[in-house]
């Protein structure tokens, strides 16, 4: 993914701090949730400026009008990184990946990330081969502890694997859930209460073509 750079303007009076540290809440939500082939640029920027021409009362912290900005604002910034994810290079699916009943928050957005950055699943979500191996096998190799006999890992809603054995489905039926072109990867460890989503897409011949072809 190339360097990344967002801009968010807007002419409300708004306390600085506030701010700050809504726009902070709000990239951690959204562009920090994203990924296209985990490569991540050292220039990579978001900001957000505000000129207090919109002539409101100045909007403060632990305010209703806070809180309403703030909600604004996620809403907005998910929005635009998504977007960052269907223009990827190559990109043919929206793939969103959930991650929930983690033993911590962090453990769920690791795991989360390790599945959306296999080059193993992304291949297969191209292809559209409903592999729920390859998604076991990367959630398993980031780190934290989790029991798959206890795991239910669903595709577009439909289990495909649950509590350590495979649903039997047809085949025809698994690549029918493989053919959207948004799919929805869930899978549920039953380790504890938190969750994490991440945005990604899948990883085609057009994107080794445009990477390969591309020349300085």
């Amino acid at each position: 993914m190339a360097t990344t750079l967002a801009f968010v303007t807007c002419d409300a009076a708004i306390d600085h701090s506030l701010l700050d540290g809504l726009f902070t809440a709000a990239v951690e939500e959204s562009y920090n949730m994203i990924t296209v082939d985990g490569h991540t640029s050292t220039n990579d920027t978001a900001l957000i400026m505000a000129n207090g021409l919109a002539g409101n009362a100045e909007i403060m912290p632990g305010t209703a009008e806070a809180e309403l900005f703030g909600e604004a604002l996620k809403t907005l910034m998910l929005a635009m990184a998504r977007a960052v994810v269907r223009d990827g290079e190559g990109a043919t699916k929206f793939v969103t990946i959930r991650v929930g009943q983690a033993e911590s928050a962090t453990a769920a957005r690791t795991i989360a990330f390790a599945i959306a950055n296999s080059p193993l699943v992304k291949t297969a979500l191209f292809g559209q081969d409903p592999n729920w191996g390859r998604i076991l096998s990367a959630a398993g190799m980031a780190g934290p502890d989790f029991d798959p006999d206890r795991s239910d890992l669903m595709i577009n809603h439909t289990y495909i694997f649950s509590q350590g054995n495979p649903v039997m489905l047809s085949r025809r039926e698994m690549m029918a859930l493989m053919a959207p072109k948004e799919i929805d990867i869930e899978l549920n460890l039953f380790t504890g209460g938190h969750s994490a989503v991440v945005y990604t897409s899948d990883l085609s011949y057009d994107y080794v073509k445009i990477n390969a072809e591309y020349h300085t």
